[in-house]
């Protein structure tokens, strides 16, 4: 690539819907101490009858061993990813809640799971968790590995493309070499 280049790449994932569709790009420097050099945006397409709906997506970047707490009022029915982008295995530890806490005096609090997972994510695998299981009200997750994506699958508004296929258009025979 040349500098100020612009380069639109499309991933297409055969058969239905899967959340296992993602790229990963690699910047290489001279420079021992790099600064990004590039800038990267996405948007995922769905096609529903005659309608194409193309949403922005924001770019996720892996880290080391990531996690998340939180209250879950907010997040029923939504569902978390975890993505490993890394050649080795990592793995979660889940908790799912209903608001008890037990910890030591001056300790911080630690919930008390209703229920407990504790997953193997393989390399380059994707797992996706429903954020409340059994009414619960709380939900954790704390993970280990190298290089993963934590990403809550909200749904968004995306912009609406309708068209028409006209069957009626007949194309004459193809030239013979």
């Amino acid at each position: 690539m040349t500098p100020g280049q612009k380069v639109d790449l499309r991933l297409e994932v055969p058969g239905e819907e899967s959340p296992e569709g993602w790229i990963r790009i690699t910047e290489s420097t001279p420079d021992p101490d790099p600064a990004p050099a590039i800038a990267v945006s996405g948007k995922t397409e769905c096609i529903d009858q005659n309608q194409l709906i193309a949403t922005p997506q924001t770019v996720a970047f892996p880290t080391r061993n990531p996690w998340f707490a939180a209250e879950v009022k907010e997040l029923r029915g939504q569902t978390l990813l975890i993505l490993n982008t890394a050649n080795k295995a990592a793995t979660a530890n889940v908790c799912y809640s209903s608001g008890i806490t037990a910890g030591l005096p001056g300790g911080e609090p630690i919930p008390v799971c209703s229920e407990s997972r504790l997953l193997q994510i393989p390399p380059y695998g994707t797992v996706t968790l429903p954020v409340v299981h059994d009414g619960s009200s709380g939900f954790s997750i704390k993970t280990q590995g190298e290089s993963i994506v934590l990403r809550m699958l909200l749904p968004q508004n995306g912009a609406m493309k309708t068209y028409q296929v006209d069957s009626s258009v007949t194309f004459d025979q193809p030239a013979q070499w």
